[in-house]
Formats: structure tokens, C-alpha cells, sequence
């Protein structure tokens, strides 16, 4: 039988490939990052799956940024309730400034192109209003700051700061507003172009040698490189139009051909290079079409463009 995070992960994926997405499930390990990457056109989605968006962590948040800000991808958080009870249908949630629906919600999107109007936050429901709307109605109707504040039973301030669109109002009074108006005024909530803000600072604590050597050997390379602790690669780097993943091993005989395959798919999924680099002098060029590149290798290097030349050569042979 399976478990309910598997049945919602399996019931994610059918629901996006019936809309046309392109999937590739990544591995099995709760700890990482993001469970499913999904394509459609130029839209790619990251998707964490949990039953309890609590369970979230801090460094998952901050991989996930990091591999949605380099890659140009748009995260989100599948579950079906926090730690005070069952998700809402409609709501968007957010942990760590990702936000976090349940399925039905997706469901609603992706089927019907309904999207959520209210978002949760600490204290309540609050909806975006369309500010310019609001204002011209009330300007309409000949009604004053106070008026409105009088029928809300709300400070004038408040009002004004509606208007400005620097405040959000809650579930209630939003409703409130649209009873008076009897026009629609909250702002649909877009969760594929949420804006989930700069990129983590983190100090870089190299797990081994071999991250040390490649990191170098990268940077030297011009390429800018990011720590990625909770996903089944070792170092995300860029540089220009230049994305590379990369995985890091002593040997060759430690690859996991399933890790490889996957990866494989996720590189071309998100416009990305893949390459294994090894410790070791290397047998293979390539392992299920991945390049392989020895440490001693890497560094012999001197530009950007000679790298990416040689993937290209691994990758045609």
C-alpha cells in the first residue's frame, strides 16, 4: 500500500503530465530539496512534497532558491496540512518565502485556470487588493477615506494604506469592501512568479578535498559556484548562458546508475550540463551519456569555453 506522501507525489505528477508537463522524479530521500521537476514550454516548476509544510527546513529553502534563482525555475511546496490543521483549498501558504499549496489548489489552476485569492500568514487570511480599482470606486461613489474606514470599522490610515497597495487587508474585511462595491477587488495570487526574494548568504564549508579541488578549479574558470546540500548533486555553477551540475565521486564505482539517469534528465529539463567529476584517473569517458572528468583534468583548464568544449566532445562520442 503505498504512503500518503507517495500517493500525493504520484497524484502531483499525473496531474501535471495530464496538463502536458514534461516530469522527472527525482530520488527517493526526503531530505533533499524538491521532489519533482516539471516542464512545459519555457515554465519550469520545483516542487517539494510533504504532508506537513512544516517540516520544511531552512537549508532546503535556501537550495531551492539558490537552484531557482541560477536556473530560472519556479519553486512551490505540494502538502496537505501545517502544524495547526488541514491546509485550505484556495490558500497559499509560504515557508521561508516559498509558497505552499494543497492539491486541490493546484488542481483548480492547472485545470481551470482558477487562481488561489487568499494567502495565509500569522494572525489570519489576507487577500491583495486591486488597488487602482478600489480607489476609483470609492472616488465613484463620492466616498471619503473615513467614509470607507467608517463602514469597515477600520482607522482612515488603514484605508489609505489599501489604496497605496503597502497594506494587505485580511479575508474579512476584504469582503467587507466587496459587499459594499459588489464588484470582486481581491487580486489573484500568481504562485508561478512569486517572487521569493535574493539569494541565501551562506559561508561555503567544504565537505572534502574533491569539492575543494573542483570549487577552485571552477572559480578559477570564471564560473560562479553554489553549495547545494540537500539535492543528488554536489556543486551548482554558472557562468553567462553556461549552467553546470555537478556530481562529485571518488571512484567511479560509487555512481549510482539511477542517480546518473535522473540527473541526466534534470540538466536537459532545465537548459543545464551535467558532468561527474572523479578523484580518480578515469576508465570511462562517459557513464549513461554523463560526461566524466577527472579532478587532474578539470584543472588543467585555463578557460570557461575549454570545458564546455570538452563536455560537448564527451557528450557527442
Amino acid at each position: 500500500m503505498e504512503t500518503r506522501i507517495e500517493e500525493l507525489t504520484q497524484r502531483t505528477i499525473s496531474l501535471l503530465k495530464d496538463k502536458g508537463y514534461i516530469v522527472c522524479q527525482q530520488l527517493e530521500n526526503k531530505n533533499f530539496c524538491f521532489d519533482i521537476a516539471a516542464r512545459k514550454n519555457e515554465v519550469t516548476l520545483l516542487i517539494k512534497i510533504l504532508i506537513d509544510i512544516d517540516n520544511f527546513q531552512e537549508a532546503q529553502a535556501n537550495d531551492l532558491k539558490t537552484f531557482s534563482k541560477i536556473l530560472f525555475t519556479r519553486p512551490f511546496i505540494m502538502g496537505e496540512r501545517t502544524r495547526a490543521g488541514l491546509m485550505e483549498d484556495g490558500v497559499v501558504y509560504q515557508r521561508f518565502n516559498i509558497p505552499a499549496i494543497n492539491l486541490r489548489t493546484l488542481y483548480h489552476i492547472l485545470k481551470k485556470n482558477l487562481w488561489p485569492l487568499v494567502y495565509a500568514k500569522r494572525g489570519g487570511y489576507y487577500v491583495k487588493l486591486n488597488t487602482s480599482i478600489l480607489r476609483k470606486l470609492r472616488e465613484t461613489h463620492q466616498l471619503s477615506l473615513k467614509d470607507i474606514a467608517d463602514l469597515l470599522g477600520v482607522s482612515r490610515k488603514a484605508v489609505y494604506e489599501y489604496e497605496r497597495g503597502s497594506m494587505d487587508t485580511t479575508l474579512e474585511t476584504a469582503s467587507k469592501l466587496e459587499d459594499v462595491f459588489r464588484l470582486p477587488l481581491a487580486l489573484p495570487i500568481d504562485i508561478i512568479n512569486w517572487e521569493i526574494g535574493e539569494l541565501p548568504v551562506f559561508k561555503k564549508v567544504f565537505k572534502n578535498k574533491l569539492q575543494l579541488i573542483v570549487e577552485r578549479s571552477l572559480s578559477r574558470l570564471g564560473l560562479n559556484t553554489f553549495h547545494i546540500q540537500t539535492a543528488p548533486f554536489d556543486i551548482l555553477a554558472s557562468y553567462e548562458i553556461f549552467k553546470l551540475l555537478t556530481s562529485l565521486e571518488g571512484s567511479l564505482n560509487q555512481q549510482n546508475e539511477e542517480t546518473i539517469q535522473i540527473l541526466n534528465k534534470l540538466s536537459k529539463l532545465v537548459d543545464s550540463n551535467f558532468i561527474i567529476v572523479v578523484e580518480d584517473d578515469k576508465d570511462l569517458q562517459c557513464v549513461d551519456g554523463a560526461p566524466v572528468i577527472s579532478s587532474d583534468e578539470l584543472k588543467k583548464f585555463k578557460k570557461a569555453g575549454e570545458l564546455l568544449k570538452r563536455i560537448e566532445e564527451l557528450t557527442d562520442n
